[in-house]
């Protein structure tokens, strides 16, 4: 099994433990940039501002495309998913180390919107251990 395979199943097992991820896992596990999608999905329903919305979308890209190895990933999950202040101050910071385009975030699938809630503890992430 490859290491990204490894890393998608890792991340998205602790999803589907908590929320009703069952559709999006069985038929977009395989897709990064669908989760990607998703999580934009979930910081616009839940009213997040585009700025967190922005910087928590782009700080798991940044992760994901470094080609963590398990026991990174295994850490970035669970120490900075269960703090969401603390993942938003590191997103935040590598957003401007990135200067990325803040529009970015704003380009939202709405259509598909009711296809994913999540349970509202998502923005809780104490329950992710």
């Amino acid at each position: 099994m490859g290491a990204n395979r490894r890393i998608r199943i890792h991340f998205l097992s602790h999803f589907r433990n908590h929320y009703r991820l069952g559709h999006f896992v069985h038929h977009h596990h395989h897709h990064l940039d669908r989760l990607l999608e998703h999580i934009r999905r979930m910081a616009h329903i839940h009213q997040l501002d585009h700025i967190r919305n922005q910087s928590l979308s782009h700080t798991l890209t940044h992760h994901f495309n470094r080609n963590l190895n398990h026991t990174q990933t295994h850490h970035f999950v669970h120490r900075h998913l269960r703090h969401r202040h603390h993942l938003l101050e590191h997103s935040l910071h590598k957003a401007r180390i990135l200067q990325l385009d803040h529009t970015q975030s704003q380009i939202l699938n709405h259509t598909q919107i009711h296809h994913f809630r999540l349970h509202h503890h998502l923005l809780h992430h104490h329950h992710l251990r």
